[in-house]
């Protein structure tokens, strides 16, 4: 902090091998000046950095103590939604264990997208739309949310039992920036927004897809042909509001990452932010398109199979009129019958269920 010292703010002093670079006489007067600042200079600097934000939950004494205790409540979680699906849904209990995990992860990732956005909204809102530096308040809530979010990926990439290399490509690079931003932020926070405010942004490709994850539970648990229009329509919304929203992400995380070529050089993790975030950014835009075209795809598939039985109800029903027409006819002639068939065609065609259909 730059009350604690005469040097500029932000600016990083490292002292490398002093038995190479510091004379014995230096080191004496480093000696001095750290017990005239009151010997523990350690803690003072740690409880001056808690004090203002810059260090919260993603301390390393603490980071992994928290990821853990939240894999093991994500896997009682996961217990959990197991039984409930077992106990209320039929179709669950014939899946393979591949759909049923995948189901279960579809459940847990709609609760804890949830609440990261939530996180988002209320802590990272001033950030996100405005470009104004974070609280304290705003610091730890963020912090919250990043660790919520990694946690939530590294279970489900645990937990799963096949993963499609597209979904671990968006684990992670969403995984990567997330660890990269905020372990840097807490060095530099207030020169390190712009990037912390582009990583807030970024992180809403996970944080906005409760849609498609929704979409893809009814495409396990419901009947295909019982609720075919159901399944066309989510799907569809899922692939509509997925393109829209992936690709308007993109755009801007890009406009924002064009300032961070004139970023403060003494920032670390400067080569990251310029020549592979935007290469990740790139390769997470293609992912999400994959993923909306599958569920386009998929809205493309049950449309095809409206059709198909619109059509067998219609042939179904011009069945039954031929028979209805032949057998109440038995006393007429040939020629009467096929007039009087032919009379029933062309009254059943200008119908308004053969014209919608």
């Amino acid at each position: 902090p730059s009350h604690l010292s005469s040097s500029p703010p932000h600016t990083r002093v490292t002292v490398p091998f002093s038995r190479f670079w510091i004379g014995h006489q230096h080191r004496h007067s480093m000696r001095g000046l750290i017990d005239q600042l009151g010997g523990n200079i350690e803690a003072k600097l740690k409880k001056a950095c808690q004090d203002r934000g810059y260090v919260s939950i993603h301390n390393f004494e603490f980071v992994a103590a928290n990821v853990f205790i939240l894999l093991l409540l994500t896997w009682v979680l996961a217990l959990i939604t197991d039984q409930i699906l077992r106990v209320t849904n039929r179709i669950y209990k014939r899946l393979s264990i591949y759909h049923q995990r995948n189901c279960v992860t579809y459940v847990i990732e709609i609760i804890y997208t949830s609440g990261v956005l939530f996180l988002q909204i209320k802590y990272g809102w001033n950030i996100m739309i405005y470009g104004e530096d974070t609280s304290l308040e705003e610091r730890k809530g963020l912090s919250y949310a990043a660790v919520l979010m990694t946690g939530l990926y590294v279970f489900e990439l645990a937990y799963r039992v096949n993963t499609h290399w597209q979904l671990a490509v968006h684990h992670m690079i969403a995984i990567g920036v997330l660890l990269v931003a905020f372990y840097n932020w807490f060095d530099y926070p207030e020169d390190h927004m712009p990037v912390i405010r582009m990583c807030c942004i970024f992180v809403l490709h996970a944080t906005t897809e409760q849609l498609c994850f929704l979409a893809l539970l009814l495409h396990r648990l419901l009947d295909h042909h019982q609720h075919t229009h159901v399944l066309r329509f989510v799907h569809l919304i899922a692939a509509i509001t997925s393109y829209v929203m992936k690709t308007s992400i993109c755009l801007v995380t890009w406009v924002l990452w064009i300032p961070l070529w004139n970023y403060p050089s003494f920032t670390s993790y400067l080569w990251f932010w310029q020549y592979v975030f935007p290469v990740l950014n790139s390769v997470m835009l293609f992912v999400q398109w994959w993923a909306s075209t599958i569920f386009w795809a998929l809205s493309r598939r049950f449309q095809k199979m409206m059709i198909r039985e619109e059509d067998d109800d219609v042939i179904h029903y011009k069945r039954q009129i031929k028979k209805s027409a032949v057998f109440s006819t038995v006393d007429m002639s040939d020629l009467e019958k096929r007039k009087l068939q032919q009379h029933v065609y062309r009254s059943f065609e200008k119908s308004p269920r053969y014209i919608t259909n």
